[in-house]
């Protein structure tokens, strides 16, 4: 079943919203690794996204209410919010500004997969109220597995559509670009393309790369990379080339097996890294703290996008605040503060009047265009086959 379509981001250019996926019904015949091709495979040709409708603004097919939704106040009824969008001070904002609203939250922060992984293992005892952020491997995993409800609030009318669940399983608040950041006073000759990385020795030990593979945000880089070489009848869906090019990407980078900030590791003297994997609106909070500039490369094949949602959590105790709460969030009158904040690009029409530079920036990026359908279907599996063979 599909659970999203490609969707077009303007003011300056468009967006693609993925497809959510079908069960695996498909087990790979042997858990070996996949042997070294004697001749190199053409990798599979990316496809040329079409021209789609913009959704900033709402475009001219979007028929746009007349006015944005009010949201409505909490009781105090406190709830539980699972979200793998509460770094950079994020949750301890919300906390805050929910406050004055009437909302008593608690915030369980943790990688995307970390936290579908924990909402599946509590699923006969929900514990969590609420959960936002994820992106369409993750949300198509909490359906499949039973694990949120099926919830409309007030201002969906206000998202334009193919970035929501077409079925109401979620409800998008939040766009994110996926980026190769790299420090311009540092990097004179910067990398094009993430291939860049391992191909050329000049980057070899200057690139970070997550040794975890539960994080959303590392999902889709590696997403972005294996799915460039989708082949029906290769290992897990992908070619001997591509799982010789993922191979390359952990051979050659820098292991953060102490989860240090990027930021961080790129300005540290001793460290000779000077590039890693980023969200967007990761990067102007990062430049003010740590004094320097950030640039990424902007691939011919263009770079995964990201729709964050929220969805309350099935069997939750405090539904009516859960849903009180999912009312207030996605309005347009916080999500205009939330990207006031931390640098976002809302999904909602009456969010978007006052996007930056920097934004409208990320708003023009090309789109990376693979089928997330199969991504999606096997994502679970690549990260499991990458910890076991190829993280050092």
């Amino acid at each position: 079943m599909k659970k999203g379509l490609l969707i077009a981001l303007l003011v300056l250019a468009g967006l693609l919203l993925f497809a959510a996926c079908a069960n695996n019904t498909e087990q790979p015949q042997s858990p070996q690794e996949p042997s070294t091709p004697t001749t190199t495979p053409t990798p599979t040709p990316t496809p040329t996204p079409a021209p789609l409708p913009p959704i900033i603004g709402g475009g001219d097919d979007f028929e746009a209410p007349e006015g944005p939704v009010i949201g409505p106040k909490g009781t105090g009824v406190p709830i539980i919010i699972y979200s793998n969008s509460f770094t950079d001070e994020r949750l301890e904002w919300l906390q805050n500004r929910a406050g004055q609203d009437g909302f008593v939250i608690e915030g369980v922060a943790a990688g995307g997969g970390a936290i579908a992984d924990r909402l599946i293992a509590e699923k006969h005892n929900p514990i969590a109220d609420v959960v936002f952020g994820l992106n369409i491997f993750l949300w198509d995993n909490m359906i499949r597995n039973d694990v949120i409800l099926q919830y409309v609030p007030a201002w969906a009318s206000e998202i334009p559509p193919g970035l929501s669940h077409v079925d109401g399983w979620y409800h998008a608040l939040v766009i994110q670009a996926i980026l190769l950041m790299y420090d311009v006073d540092q990097v004179s000759n910067p990398p094009t393309d993430w291939p860049d990385l391992w191909n050329n020795p000049e980057y070899h030990g200057k690139y970070e790369f997550e040794t975890a593979l539960t994080g959303g945000t590392t999902r889709m880089v590696v997403a972005g990379i294996l799915g460039r070489y989708l082949d029906p009848s290769g290992y897990l869906g992908v070619s001997d080339e591509g799982w010789k090019q993922i191979e390359q990407y952990y051979t050659y980078g820098f292991p953060n097996y102490d989860t240090v900030d990027i930021a961080i590791r790129m300005v540290d003297p001793g460290s000779e890294v000077t590039m890693g994997q980023i969200w967007h609106a990761g990067i102007p909070m990062r430049e003010a703290e740590h004094g320097f500039t950030a640039g990424w490369p902007v691939p011919s094949v263009g770079v995964p996008f990201v729709v964050e949602g929220i969805a309350p959590v099935k069997g939750t105790k405090n539904l009516e605040e859960a849903q009180l709460f999912i009312e207030w969030f996605g309005t347009a009158q916080i999500q205009s503060e939330w990207q006031l904040r931390f640098d976002s690009l809302p999904a909602n029409v009456f969010a978007q009047d006052n996007l930056n530079e920097f934004q409208y920036t990320i708003a023009s990026l090309p789109v990376q265009n693979v089928d997330w359908d199969i991504v999606a279907q096997y994502i679970d599996q690549w990260a499991e086959h990458i910890m076991l063979t190829y993280m050092p």
